[in-house]
């Protein structure tokens, strides 16, 4: 999937250069952004400026295949994984989960603040249309920043630890939880894999979101209870509890994302504020719907929420 070369001015100067996919150009440090705003090169490390793609980008073309066969076990996975922990007592996971979630907060924060000065210059020399038709040596390239979009790209694989968080806690794991992690771990290794300039845009979105809703999540399992500044998606998605203080089961008695009250689960019965603006007994109002109405109801929910998901996280 080799782009077509284009030219375009490669410094200040004006000098112009024809560039190619990383893969297909010579071996050598063609676009580093410490070399630009040199004062950038004095807050990254010597490894980080000495970083080279070519590796994992010829993995991930060899191993291409890899990718697919993960995200089919991990479905397998969330669907039989249940049955593992059927005659078992939930794992106590709290230290564990807060050192996970602070550590992926702080990764992904890092991860932006590399690739930040990338995109801020490009949009400043060449708008967002440069994304377009920038080649990826730009993007996937040397230095901190192809070093940050290479770890980010094995953080999506690593975040499938989330499921099984899940699963030993004995949480449900709904269709938008792994719908959400397979998809994402797709397209980020096809992105990497065609090295499409749009792909950086997405890491820089997704890497700056994921950074404030695992910091929440951090916080959220210290005090053990959802916070004020819960973010309306994981209001909308039980699944998106990681901390087991306010998971879809509302097990632990304080208001669960869905609502519910105590061990009542996801149906907001009994429920103080439950998801569909019922409480008490009027919380299963949903069951009197027709069964066809009720299913493309929750398909179009699933499709909304898969779309925020997809492209916002």
């Amino acid at each position: 999937m080799a782009l077509t070369n284009f030219v375009i001015r490669t410094n200040s100067s004006g000098h112009f250069k024809v560039l190619g996919p990383v893969r297909d150009y010579p071996r050598g440090p063609i676009f580093r952004i410490e070399d630009i705003f040199p004062t950038l090169g004095l807050l990254t490390f010597e490894w980080e400026r000495k970083y080279t793609p070519f590796g994992f980008i010829e993995f991930v073309h060899r191993y291409y295949w890899l990718c697919p066969l993960v995200v089919a076990a991990y479905i397998l996975l969330c669907r039989y994984g249940y049955k593992i922990m059927q005659k078992k007592s939930a794992f106590n996971l709290r230290w564990v989960i807060i050192i996970w979630n602070l550590a992926l907060s702080c990764f992904n924060l890092l991860v932006v603040v590399r690739l930040l000065p990338v995109f801020v210059y490009i949009v400043y020399n060449y708008t967002l249309d440069g994304f377009l038709i920038i080649p990826p040596i730009y993007m996937y390239a040397f230095g901190s920043v192809g070093l940050w979009a290479c770890l980010f790209v094995i953080s999506k694989y690593l975040e499938l630890i989330d499921t099984l968080f899940l699963i030993l806690k004995k949480k449900n794991i709904t269709l938008l939880h792994w719908f959400h992690h397979s998809t994402v771990l797709l397209y980020t290794w096809d992105t990497y894999y065609a090295e499409l300039p749009a792909g950086f845009i997405f890491i820089l979105i997704n890497a700056f979101v994921h950074t404030i809703m695992y910091f929440y999540y951090f916080l959220a399992t210290i005090y053990q209870k959802p916070l004020r500044w819960n973010i309306i998606l994981m209001k909308k998605n039980g699944n998106c509890e990681k901390n087991g203080s306010s998971g879809s089961n509302g097990s632990n008695g304080s208001s669960g994302s869905n609502g519910s009250n105590g061990s009542n689960g996801s149906n907001g019965s009994s429920g103080s504020s439950g998801s569909n603006g019922s409480s008490g007994s009027s919380g299963n109002s949903e069951k009197n719907d027709n069964p066809t109405k009720q299913l493309l109801s929750r398909i179009a929910r699933l499709a909304f929420l898969s779309l925020l998901c997809g492209l916002v996280d």
